[in-house]
């Protein structure tokens, strides 16, 4: 959660398009409004929910953390291909494109990249998608993000 102002913004997604719309736009790390920034908050939206949705359904049937008489192997399979199908879409987005919105790192490479970080830390990896692993090493790579690790 962050305060501005007096308010209280909670929910990552919420917060990056928060940023952006107050911050982010004459920095040139988030959209003005129009069609482009309809699709950064697609994109924020989409990671905190269809891919961090998928990742928990994943872990909570194949976790460590799950004994092993309470996993599902069916189920975690499954999560674990639409885990991959939702890779494929990020992979997909880079084909012609350095970055998620185009050329220039935005809010929208960062805060995606922090839910990649998390997906690789668990065990998955990314080398049958060259674009999106090599996406996420120049975002990890930044100085900010070499911060991180």
């Amino acid at each position: 959660m962050i305060v501005h102002d007096g308010t209280p913004v909670f929910e990552s997604a919420a917060i990056q398009i928060y940023l952006g719309e107050t911050f982010g736009t004459d920095e040139g790390l988030y959209p003005p409004a129009g069609p482009k920034r309809g699709e950064a908050m697609a994109w924020l939206v989409w990671s905190s929910t269809e891919l961090a949705a998928t990742v928990v359904q994943w872990q909570g049937h194949v976790g460590h953390e799950v004994p092993p008489q309470d996993r599902d192997g069916a189920a975690g399979q499954a999560a674990r291909r639409r885990l991959d199908a939702l890779i494929g879409l990020v992979e997909h987005n880079l084909a012609e494109r350095e970055a998620m919105l185009g050329t220039a790192v935005s809010l929208v490479d960062i805060h995606l990249a922090s839910f990649f970080q998390w997906i690789t830390a668990l065990g998955v990896d990314l080398s049958p998608f060259p674009r999106t692993a090599a996406w996420l090493a120049r975002c990890s790579s930044r100085p900010a993000g070499a911060r991180v690790k």
